[in-house]
This record gives structure tokens, sequence and C-alpha cells, in this order.
């Protein structure tokens, strides 16, 4: 099956950049869950090759041009942000660098996972969870683990989720799932919500603070003018942006937001994974 492309898309970058942690790549295609499927991806000239377990044809196709943000016009906002320096040198390094749209309950975990973690032990957490508590997708001699429903991880409660190595962050996903599942809160109805008021109700979460609210809004939640900010990216500004200087850490999503108004989202990624991958 194939999906014609055109717009950029390098899934590798794309895939690796820290914005999600389940895809696991095999000779030259990736295999990872999407939706409850399991899928075979790889990047041909043209398009994307796919295929998959379950769905039609069809039905994926449109999956995948949603979960990579194939509306958004890459090359105009590509050239909206080469007008910056250091964000058309990244570019020039990641032409094919995309936003992800991802489930919000999917990215809510993976995001309180990531604290204090590196990407290896990011993986390794959310791969316990669903090997625990997941589903299993099988195609022939292949089988991949899905992330279970709020309801799951609400009912196996904080206990058994430290039992598999999630240590505090047990307590986050386990509270955090008991409000999913009880409807006190509905992660999807916040994509529609305005950006202060979406953040404002991530923020009362167990253990979601700046840098994880401002991830789940970006990656899932339609908020492109979010800007999460981590170590890489204030040392990005701080080292590329001399108007930055005094700025406390805590006003720097602000000052971010303003500069970078037209794309703040699309921006942040850039820097991040340049700024990650080239050290000075």
């Amino acid at each position: 099956m194939f999906l014609p492309l055109n717009q950029p898309l390098d899934l590798d970058i794309t895939l690796e950049s820290g914005q999600t942690f389940q895809w696991q790549k095999q000779g030259n295609w990736w295999i990872g869950p999407l939706n409850g499927n399991m899928i075979y991806l790889q990047k041909l000239p043209r398009g994307l090759e796919f295929f998959t377990n379950t769905k039609p044809s069809s039905r994926i196709a449109a999956i995948l041009e949603d979960y990579f943000r194939l509306d958004d016009d890459l090359n105009v906002i590509q050239s909206c942000l080469s007008e910056d320096k250091h964000l058309a040198k990244a570019i020039s390094q990641y032409p094919g660098l995309r936003l992800l749209r991802q489930d919000p309950w999917e990215c809510l975990i993976t995001f309180l996972c990531s604290q204090n973690s590196n990407m290896k032990r990011i993986k390794k957490m959310l791969q316990n969870i669903a090997m625990t508590f997941g589903s299993v997708s099988v195609h022939e001699n292949e089988k991949i683990h899905i992330l279970p429903s709020p309801e799951v991880l609400a009912e196996a409660g904080e206990q058994k989720l430290r039992e598999i190595g999630l240590g505090y962050r047990a307590k986050y996903i386990s509270e955090s799932a008991k409000l999913i599942a009880t409807q006190q809160l509905n992660l999807n109805w916040l994509k529609t919500a305005h950006y202060e008021t979406a953040k404002s109700i991530l923020l009362t979460l167990p253990g979601v603070g700046e840098k994880v609210a401002e991830c789940v809004l970006l990656f899932s939640l339609e908020k492109l003018n979010a800007f999460p900010i981590d170590r890489w990216i204030q040392r990005a500004l701080k080292e590329w942006y001399p108007e930055t200087h005094g700025i406390p850490n805590k006003d720097l999503l602000q000052w971010a937001q303003r500069h970078f108004k037209a794309h703040p989202g699309y921006s942040q990624q850039y820097l991040f994974l340049s700024r990650r991958t080239n050290p000075l």
C-alpha cells in the first residue's frame, strides 16, 4: 500500500526527534502502534509504503496523513522560519522534520514518563506499561504491545505501576488515569479549548508541570503556539539569541512565543533537534 506525498517528510528524523518513543526500526521499515493498529512504514522517493494487519488501506492512509500532520504546509512554514538564521540552519539539516499529531492520552503518559529520564529509559517504561497492561497486535512473526486505556491503568493502580519500574511517576499516571476514566477530564475536549484554558487544566493533573503541559499541548492538542522548554532549548536560546540574556528561565516561554510568533511549535522542534545533535 502506498501514500503519495507532496510534503517533506523524513521518517527517521521525525520518529526519533523526541516526540514519540514507541516506534522501532527494522531494516528499512519502521514498526509501531497507531490508533490500535500495528503499522509498518518505509519512505520511498515519492511517498510512504505501508501495511498493517487490521484496517483497510484507505483508513490507514487517512490515519497516517493525520498523524504526520500532512495538512500542515511545511514548505510555507519553513520559508517563514528561514528568516531566522538559526532556524534556517536547522531546517537545512532536517528539512523533513515534521510535528506529529498524537493521541492525547498516549502523549500524556509519554511525557509523564519523560521526567528526569533519557530516551532509552522512556522507551523502556512505555514498553513495560504496554507489555504488562496493554493489548497485543500480531502480524506473521512480529508483535507489538499497545498502550492501555485510562480505564485499565486506573484499575491497575499505583502499586502495580511501581512494580514495573515507573517509580514516583506511577502515582502521576495512576491518578491521571482515574480522572480520565471517571470522565472528570476529557483530553479530546482540550483540542478545541483555547491554549491558556487547555494548559491551565493540564497543570491541575498530578505531576504535570510547564514542560509536560507544553509537550502535550504541542504534540497532541493542536496548540502549535506551545513551546516546550527543556535544557536543550534553554541552551539554544541563551547561546544563539543574545536578547535572552538576563531573562529568567521561567520567562523564556513568553519571550519565545513573542519572538517565534508565526510558528512557535515548529520553531521549538527545529531548535531542539539542532542543539541536541550539534553540541558546541
